[in-house]
């Protein structure tokens, strides 16, 4: 969900980008108002998964308007977030918070709406790394794996809609990889 909100007007002019390629759209465009953040914050919530296939649902504009309302709510209360950028690196940088002694980090990586190229982040360019392209999704790990942290968790937003069991993508990704290979903690 992007938290797009045009900065200093009361409304949203930003359009949802067309997903569907030709004249056929995706049916479904998230957003949210920016003081949903705030609201998240003050409920006690401090870690923000930003990466899966609605994040470029209002375009590049929409990816860099959500990453400023999280950046002053950051200012604000401290609180990790990850998962987009204003480039690639940023993209897979992890997020970072101490919560009473203990440093968290936290990364985040998702599937892109029909995993179209122009939704991933580039040198120059924002948007997220692609979950179904191994070298980002190592990239993300090995990111989250070098921050100095004494607990790390990863967030994967991809499956099918409906199903709860994790297919043996996800198995050998998260447990064998992640977990197994570069200890990555939840």
């Amino acid at each position: 969900i992007a938290f797009a909100h045009s900065k200093g007007y009361s409304h949203n002019d930003l359009k949802p980008e067309k997903k569907g390629g030709g004249d056929k759209d995706a049916p479904f465009h998230f957003r949210s108002h920016p003081a949903a953040v705030k609201t998240l914050i003050d409920l006690g919530f401090n870690l923000f998964s930003l990466a899966n296939n609605h994040s470029y649902d209002y375009g590049s504009q929409g990816v860099e308007e959500t990453l400023y309302h999280l950046a002053v709510a950051n200012a604000e209360k401290a609180i990790a977030y990850a998962g987009i950028g204003s480039n690639f690196d940023e993209a897979i940088h992890p997020g970072c918070i101490d919560l009473d002694g203990t440093r968290v980090a936290f990364s985040a990586i998702g599937i892109m709406t029909a995993d179209q190229p122009q939704y991933r982040a580039g040198p120059d360019k924002p948007g997220q790394a692609s979950y179904r392209d191994r070298p980002d999704f190592e990239a993300t790990v090995d990111k989250l794996t070098a921050m100095p942290a004494d607990y790390r968790i990863l967030s994967i937003h991809y499956g099918l809609e409906g199903r709860v069991v994790p297919d043996e993508r996800q198995l050998a990704d998260s447990r064998g990889f992640a977990a197994g290979e570069k200890n990555i903690d939840l």
